[in-house]
């Protein structure tokens, strides 16, 4: 179930991504008609928390993923005790922490690099 939902995510988050580039381009053909220049967008994350997202992000993948390999050894040994208890529960929560690592990894390294760009930028501007 999480994974579908963490797919899902991923498949929305594309669309809406295409969806403002597609935006973008709009609006510099507008800009280019009235022969103006267009304006630099600033960034939505400062970089320090664009850092600290990567920083949660691999914390919680690491959890998550630490958390699976263990409740996958544990399957193996001990099969009958470990269904007994909570265990697919507890899978989809692990799954879920490393799926939403890996989520705010890749939206901060994205949001770094937007950062930086921002910042060549406008030192070539000056």
């Amino acid at each position: 179930m999480f994974i579908s939902i963490f797919i899902l995510a991923v498949i929305i988050s594309a669309f809406f991504d295409q969806q403002e580039r597609r935006h973008r381009l709009e609006l510099q053909i507008e800009y280019e008609k009235l022969g103006r220049k267009m304006p630099l967008e600033r960034p939505r994350l400062p970089v320090y928390e664009s850092i600290a997202n990567i920083l949660v992000g691999l914390v919680l993948a690491e959890i998550g993923a630490v958390s699976l390999w263990s409740f996958i050894f544990a399957l193996r040994t001990a099969r009958e005790i470990v269904m007994k208890s909570d265990f697919p529960g507890r899978i989809d929560f692990t799954s879920a922490l490393l799926a939403g690592g890996i989520a705010l990894v890749i939206l901060g390294a994205k949001s770094v690099r937007v950062n930086l760009k921002y910042r060549r930028s406008l030192v070539r501007q000056t």
